[in-house]
């Protein structure tokens, strides 16, 4: 196992009134998904922006930002007495940050937010630890396009970040920050995860087709699922310890 980051540093702090606009209308209109942090709590809600028909005048207007309820449910009771909302947006280019506040809860179906003064723009990151995995466990991974065209990878490396994989079979012709669904589950398909994904960079090896993907969490579910197999990833790497300590002692 090993710690590593693909976020490097800080892009830059836009505050640029219309550029501030142009980015959250961008990622309205793609319907990106959210993270959200009270306060200096670590714990991370997920969210996406209202479906209301006013959203987008609200923004141009800079007036508030309307989310969806907080998943899991019990944020939606917590947001109303934290003094700061951290708000996350993965697009296909960048991780943007905000800090903003809660203001009211109009109706049960959105939560209203300020209007940022600023986003943060980072890189892409997996920033957790990633677990190794061999190619006798048999762990699946299953890639699907947008197109609906899919294929199947051989996992290298997961983390609750993100996967990397290579392809099997004819390169597939995927560029960098393209949108996909991946697939993991054991062969006994008792652990399953289906998460949404942007591909963060690739690359040919040896003539395979190398992939580091981001996952795009749009659940707190998907989340729980993603950890079962980590989870599980882990006691095999400790299985594997104490079968190879236990020989040479």
């Amino acid at each position: 196992m090993q710690v590593v980051s693909d976020f490097e540093s800080i892009i830059m702090v836009e505050k640029n009134r219309e550029k501030i606009i142009e980015i959250l209308e961008k990622a309205f209109d793609e319907n990106k998904p959210l993270q959200v942090q009270l306060d200096k709590q670590i714990f991370t809600y997920y969210s996406r922006f209202s479906s209301d028909s006013n959203l987008l005048e609200d923004i141009q207007e800079e007036k508030h930002l309307l989310i969806a309820p907080l998943d899991p449910p019990i944020g939606n009771i917590k947001i109303i007495t934290c003094d700061k909302v951290n708000l996350k947006i993965f697009t296909d280019s960048y991780l943007i940050e905000s800090p903003v506040y809660f203001l009211s809860r109009p109706d049960i179906r959105v939560l209203q937010l300020s209007f940022p003064k600023e986003l943060i723009l980072g890189k892409q990151q997996r920033d957790a630890v990633r677990i190794d995995i061999a190619p006798e466990w048999g762990l699946i991974v299953k890639i699907i396009r947008p197109s609906g065209l899919s294929f199947l990878g051989q996992p290298v490396d997961l983390s609750i970040g993100g996967l990397s994989f290579f392809s099997l079979g004819a390169i597939p012709a995927i560029a960098d920050k393209s949108r996909v669904k991946i697939i993991i589950q054991w062969p006994n398909k008792k652990k399953v995860a289906r998460v949404e994904a942007i591909i963060i960079k690739h690359q040919t090896k040896d003539g395979n087709a190398h992939f580091r993907s981001r996952f795009l969490f749009e659940s707190y579910k998907d989340v729980r699922d993603v950890e079962e197999i980590t989870t599980a990833l882990q006691r095999l790497h400790i299985k594997k310890r104490e079968l190879l300590f236990g020989r040479l002692a």
